[in-house]
């Protein structure tokens, strides 16, 4: 049996995280405004945060002494005007040219643009198609004719030789879906006809106004679609032909302003009966996690057997304002869940959803909550410091929140489990 460090990191409390940093920001950014890059040239993850003056911030950090320290820095890209709102912000690997960055923003006179950054260029020197400052050169801009709203990427099949290519999606203020696509030499972008690539993306009554896609496995997709009206879409869609496969709604009363689809460990549930067909199985993983501005943020479980018929309601979740965002703390070999929700209200809330019943109607509370300056506008729980552990990053309206988990903490539980096993070992040895 392995000893799992990040299990009882996931299991640590409110009080047992601290915070090792915070970066003011002079300038808003928003719930779109927000991406990290994985490891440029180095082993260390980067927060790009995007403001409504017109101005983006790199926050980089470093461990120091059980601690990290800030390294952030405003980053030159170009063509965007000083005085722009910058509404969306995103970011990928592409194989052929390293970093990919988009970025959407209204200038002065209300016109909306679309910028995506790259070396577009063959002449770029190793390292450089992975260097920040050196990809915010180089940019193509694309003009808009509506406002736009978030913009994400993923992988999709090129319908012509249905080779795996990253595409940029963009919603706007408006019932229709964007989709830019690379065309050539796999950096070359250009807008084509969303259906091409994603048969699911039609025109909607409503506004769209949050987008999450999640892979399956190879051959299938998990499409959700949140509405300004509170119209939630989900389709599962074979990847290699581009169909629907099945589809759910559900009407909420208020905006979707964040979906997250995450995979749970069926070998913990309890109400996975080891009979089912290996298929069956398969498909409970799946759980989609629905915030909604003004109502409590719920959870529907097994939604390819289900739909939305298995509902979570995370009580109170609205009781602080706005909702605005969350994130899963969870492992998937030991079944430990914990759905973080922010709000507008300066409130973290914390639901532990490790050994609920799966297949029940249920309502819960937090498990424990964390109090904050201002209003949280984005959670992300990712290896900012490079120490192998994960922080738990907290975006506000003022700034980013650094959250460590507290290392004597976790060392005390570490010893109390390897003591576990060792015991456990050694009866295993006798037997």
């Amino acid at each position: 049996m392995l000893f799992d460090i990040s299990h009882f990191v996931c299991r640590l409390l409110a009080n047992m995280y601290h915070e090792s940093n915070f970066d003011h920001l002079p300038n808003q950014s928003n719930i779109y405004g927000i991406t990290c890059i994985k490891g440029l040239s180095t082993q260390h993850n980067t927060v790009l945060v995007g403001s409504a003056k017109g101005k983006i911030f790199a926050c980089e950090y470093r461990n120091k002494l059980s601690d990290v320290r800030s390294l952030s820095r405003e980053v030159s890209f170009t063509y965007i005007p000083g005085k722009c709102s910058i509404i969306s912000i995103d970011s990928f690997s592409c194989a052929a040219r390293g970093l990919v960055i988009g970025v959407t923003f209204c200038n002065e006179t209300d016109e909306s643009f679309f910028n995506i950054y790259c070396n577009y260029g063959d002449d770029v020197m190793p390292g450089q198609e992975w260097s920040l400052d050196n990809v915010a050169q180089n940019c193509r801009s694309f003009a808009l004719d509506f406002v736009p709203y978030q913009l994400m990427h993923c992988k999709a099949r090129c319908p012509v030789s249905q080779l795996q290519s990253s595409v940029f999606v963009l919603l706007g203020g408006e019932q229709r879906f964007h989709v830019f696509a690379q065309r050539k030499n796999d950096v070359v972008f250009s807008e084509v006809k969303a259906q091409e690539y994603f048969s699911e993306l039609t025109a909607t009554d409503s506004i769209p106004t949050y987008l999450e896609i999640k892979a399956v496995d190879d051959a299938q997709r998990i499409t959700a679609i949140g509405c300004d009206d509170g119209l939630i879409l989900a389709y599962l869609v074979n990847a290699e032909t581009n169909s629907v496969c099945a589809s759910w709604k559900i009407q909420h009363d208020s905006p979707v302003v964040q979906i997250m689809l995450y995979e749970r460990c069926i070998s913990c549930d309890s109400t996975a009966s080891q009979h089912e067909a290996p298929a069956l199985r398969e498909m409970a993983k799946h759980d989609i996690c629905i915030v909604s501005a003004r109502e409590d943020t719920v959870l529907y479980r097994n939604l390819l057997t289900d739909g939305f018929d298995n509902p979570l309601v995370l009580a109170g979740s609205s009781n602080y304002d706005c909702v605005t965002c969350c994130a899963l703390v969870a492992n998937s070999n030991t079944g430990s869940h914990e759905i973080l929700v922010g709000t507008y209200g300066q409130k973290l809330l914390a639901y532990d959803i490790t050994s609920l019943n799966a297949k029940a109607y249920e309502c819960i509370s937090p498990a424990w909550r964390r109090e904050f300056a201002h209003p949280l506008l984005k959670i992300k729980l990712l290896d900012i410091a490079g120490d192998g552990v994960d922080e738990m990053v907290v975006i506000t309206t003022k700034g980013v929140h650094i959250l460590q988990p507290d290392m004597n903490n976790l060392l005390k539980i570490c010893r109390e489990e390897l003591s576990k096993l060792a015991v456990n070992s050694a009866k295993t040895t006798k037997t």
